[in-house]
């Protein structure tokens, strides 16, 4: 009798220790809240100028409601569309959806990975808990080349005369380009080190 009394004395104990340690763990995953967050599409492509979707998903695991101030912070120049950020509860032992729609800026850098921060505030205003997911823009090209409109002169005396070619990149990606320049046999184009050049795209 008494050795089953200390098996489930040692039990118990062994019990209550995992569950104070799975809840330290959890703890320590959202900042002292008991709230879980995370995004449906945590990393995901998108092209600029069009509409993409995502949604937030917050649940709450206790047996209390808890009032909620969820903020999504996104890069400058990015729009977000969507009515349901904002102040809300989220009942005991259940989980609420937040769909939104974002659209991105033509001119975001393709070559980096960007970041949706969701801030979930308490109604005291006190951070709770932070979820990410990341958005790639899709590339795309768009070059234009500007030459001279009117004839270039050669004047008395010189026999060098000079002109702008612009090269813009209207893209949202960074591009090595090459010149190939066939001049006519008469004219030779100088030497490349001796281009003054702008901003290298």
């Amino acid at each position: 009798m008494i050795q089953r009394a200390i098996r489930f004395l040692v039990f118990a104990l062994l019990l209550f220790s995992h569950q104070a340690l799975s809840s330290q763990n959890q703890d320590r995953k959202t900042g002292g809240s008991a709230l879980e967050a995370y995004f449906v599409k945590t990393e995901y492509s998108q092209e600029a100028g069009v509409l993409g979707f995502n949604v937030i998903s917050i649940s709450n695991p206790t047996g209390k409601p808890i009032k909620i101030k969820p903020e999504l912070v996104v890069p400058d120049g990015w729009a977000v569309f969507s009515t349901a950020i904002t102040d809300t509860t989220v009942p005991p032992n259940d989980s609420i959806m937040i769909p939104f729609r974002i659209r991105i800026p033509g001119q975001a850098d393709s070559d980096e990975k960007h970041e949706l921060i969701l801030n979930v505030f308490s109604a005291a205003s006190e951070l709770l808990l932070q979820a990410k997911c990341y958005v790639q823009p899709v590339s795309y090209h768009n070059w234009r080349l500007v030459i001279p409109q009117r004839r270039v002169y050669f004047y008395p005396r010189l026999n060098l005369a000079e002109f702008d070619v612009i090269i813009e990149n209207n893209g949202n990606t960074h591009e090595l380009v090459s010149l190939d320049v066939q001049p006519d046999y008469k004219v030779r184009i100088g030497n490349a080190s001796d281009w003054e050049t702008g901003q290298q795209y």
